[in-house]
C-alpha cells in the first residue's frame, strides 16, 4: 500500500521541454518544506527524451504515455499514481512563485466543503487572467448584451473578464492550469477526472461534476502565479482558438442544459459579437455564423 502524502503536484508535457523545465524547477523550490510529490507525465512528446527531465529532477516520478491523451487522460495517468490528500494539477507553462501552493493547500485543508480552487493567474507582464467564472447562461449573454453591466457593477456576479480577481469568491468553474482539488472531490467523481474532451473546456467539465457532488468551486489570491499563456492579439489566433472551443463548448452546453438553449446561446453570442466595436469582433462575429449555419459544428 502506497504511503499517502500531503499533496501530490502533477504537471502533464507535451512539447513544452523549455517551459516544463521552468515550471518543475520553480515548484521544487517553492515546495520543499511540504510532504508532497512531484509527478511529470510526458504526453508521447517528440520533442526531446522525457528521461531528461528525471536526469536533471531526479527526485520527480516520471510517467511516459505512449500516445498523447490530452490534458485530462494525461492528467489522469498522474492521478492514478498519485498519494496525495490533495492534487494540484499545474500547466507546464506556469510559474510558482513564494508560498502559493503553501497557502492555497491551507486553504482547501481550511475549507472542506471545496472541491477545488484556483489562485490568482498573471501574464508576465503582472496583468491578471480571467480565471474565475460562470457557466454559459443566456441570462448573462443578455446582460452583456444590453450593456446592463455598464450601469450597474455585476463583477461579481458575471465574473470572467469582469471581475478583478482582487478578492476570493465562489464560482462556477475555475482555469485547470492551477487547479487544486481534495480526494474526497476525486472521489466523488470516480477517482478520475472526465476525459470527454481532449483540449478545452475539460475544466469547465470538472468542475461541473465536482459542483453536481455537492462540493464548492472556489477562487482564492493566495498569491500570483505566473502563467505564460498566449497573449496574442493577433486576430487570427483568436480565430483558431475559437473554432477549437465551439464544439466542445457546445456539446457541454447541451449536455447540461439541453440543445435548445444551447441553439439561443450561441445566437446571442453572435449577435452580440455583430454589434461590438472591439478590435476583431467582426472576425468573431463571422466564425460565429459560420459555426451556427454548419447546425453547431465544423
Amino acid at each position: 500500500m502506497k504511503k499517502a502524502v500531503d499533496l501530490s503536484v502533477i504537471v502533464v508535457n507535451y512539447n513544452t521541454f523549455d517551459y516544463t523545465e521552468k515550471c518543475l524547477q520553480s515548484v521544487l523550490e517553492h515546495s520543499n518544506e511540504l510532504d508532497a510529490e512531484l509527478i511529470l507525465v510526458d504526453n508521447a512528446s517528440n520533442e526531446k527524451d522525457p528521461a531528461a527531465f528525471k536526469r536533471q529532477f531526479p527526485s520527480i516520478r516520471l510517467i511516459e504515455s505512449k500516445v498523447n491523451l490530452g490534458y485530462a487522460g494525461g492528467n489522469n495517468l498522474g492521478i492514478a499514481e498519485a498519494r496525495g490528500r490533495y492534487i494540484l494539477l499545474l500547466n507546464s507553462d506556469v510559474l510558482i512563485q513564494n508560498n502559493v501552493i503553501q497557502k492555497a493547500l491551507r486553504f482547501m485543508k481550511d475549507h472542506p466543503e471545496t472541491g477545488a480552487m484556483s489562485t490568482r493567474l498573471i501574464y508576465p507582464d503582472g496583468r491578471h487572467q480571467p480565471v474565475a467564472n460562470r457557466f454559459p447562461f443566456i441570462k448573462f449573454e443578455i446582460l452583456e448584451l444590453l450593456r446592463v453591466h455598464k450601469l450597474v457593477n455585476l463583477s461579481r456576479v458575471m465574473l470572467g473578464p469582469f471581475f478583478d480577481h482582487e478578492k476570493a469568491v465562489r464560482a462556477d468553474w475555475i482555469w485547470g492550469a492551477f487547479f487544486m482539488m481534495s480526494r474526497n472531490a476525486l472521489q466523488a467523481l470516480g477517482g478520475k477526472l472526465p476525459e470527454e474532451y481532449f483540449m478545452y473546456v475539460e475544466d469547465v467539465q470538472w468542475c461541473y461534476q465536482i459542483k453536481k457532488a455537492g462540493f464548492r468551486v472556489d477562487y482564492y489570491p493566495c498569491g500570483d502565479v505566473i502563467h505564460y499563456v498566449s497573449q496574442s492579439d493577433e486576430e487570427n489566433s483568436a480565430v483558431e482558438k475559437l473554432r477549437k472551443i465551439l464544439p466542445n463548448e457546445f456539446s457541454f452546453i447541451s449536455g447540461s442544459r439541453g440543445r435548445h438553449y444551447a441553439r439561443l446561446f450561441y445566437r446571442l453570442r453572435w449577435a452580440k459579437a455583430k454589434l461590438s466595436r472591439e478590435p476583431g469582433s467582426r472576425a468573431i462575429a463571422s466564425v460565429y455564423s459560420e459555426f451556427i449555419r454548419k447546425g453547431y459544428r465544423f
